[in-house]
């Protein structure tokens, strides 16, 4: 859904506006060696959770299972699942046998001290954005459901995803020292600060659309040929001339994400992390993974599903 503000100074897409986030502290999964030492539990299901409200919001469908939500069933098939296990052998065979060897309540003690340091030095199926992938297709019986990659371009791959596919995207973070993954659904533009991101002699159409505030002025017809216009310069920058929001909008399944324009020291339990603004500059270029990097980032991209209304 893209907005403009009633001043006409902030243009603001969401893809998730009409969706409540799924709260991975409400999941039921639990992962436990014989000894009751926990592998996997609420707390380390974000990736899972952001997969199925992310996919959601583009209309799929997911499998039955034995838990009432489709985070935890989701989660219960990448463990159990042959396949995915067969390719976390393939792929990761050094850490897939600490794995397995956990699961069973061992660990290899050349590497290890202790269970609980053999824990901190693995990972689950969920926590390989590779298997994620790999798994959610296998899951959805759709071999090109979602796509993990690793260079991403954040204007040409994710902001055209988001603003012009209207497709939400996940992605990895680093968050207030741990490793997360967030739904991406939307972004905001400040349109007093766009203007100075153009160049004289590049794209003067648009840059005077901006400086006019025409999104406003115009007729509802002129209004939506002014957006798409400005958004098709946002998605495809040329040399001296790149447009990058003011903020990213993020469903978060933990809750309020710690960010630069909340300024909270850590996560806000008792806030919903539904439609999060975070900074491009202080937060999102930094923050998320590949971290500090300006051009390129990690992502997961999903098809539209087969919507059930």
């Amino acid at each position: 859904m893209k907005t403009i503000s009633d001043d006409g100074s902030k243009l603001t897409i969401n893809n998730g506006v009409q969706f409540q986030n799924w709260s991975q502290r409400l999941n039921k999964y639990e992962l436990k060696t014989p000894a009751g030492l926990t592998l996997c539990n609420a707390h380390s299901l974000c990736n899972v959770t952001s997969y199925i409200h992310t996919s959601e919001i583009l209309g799929w469908h997911f499998p039955k299972g034995k838990y009432d939500r489709p985070p935890d069933n989701f989660a219960a098939f990448m463990v159990e699942s042959r396949e995915v296990n067969e390719l976390y052998e393939k792929k990761f065979s050094a850490i897939y046998e600490d794995w397995e060897l956990l699961k069973e309540g061992r660990f290899n003690s050349k590497k290890f001290n202790s269970a609980a340091e053999a824990k901190a030095g693995v990972y689950s199926p969920m926590e390989l954005h590779e298997l994620l992938s790999y798994g959610f297709n296998l899951w959805v019986q759709c071999e090109d459901a979602s796509k993990f990659v690793t260079e991403a371009n954040i204007l040409k791959d994710i902001v055209k995803e988001l603003v012009l596919n209207e497709r939400p995207v996940v992605a990895s973070c680093t968050v207030v020292g741990f490793g997360h993954v967030v739904s991406l659904v939307g972004v905001e533009y400040d349109l007093n600060d766009v203007e100075s991101y153009y160049t004289m002699g590049a794209h003067m159409k648009t840059r005077d659309i901006v400086r006019a505030k025409s999104f406003k002025k115009a007729s509802s017809s002129e209004t939506e040929n002014c957006m798409q216009q400005f958004l098709w310069d946002a998605c495809n920058p040329t040399d001296g001339c790149a447009i990058y929001p003011s903020s990213i909008i993020i469903d978060d399944p933990y809750g309020q994400q710690p960010s630069s324009r909340n300024n909270l020291p850590k996560y806000s339990a008792d806030s919903s992390g539904n439609d999060n603004f975070i900074d491009y500059r202080k937060d999102f270029v930094p923050k998320y993974k590949s971290l500090g990097n300006t051009s390129i980032k990690w992502a997961h991209f999903f098809k539209t599903g087969a919507r059930t209304n």
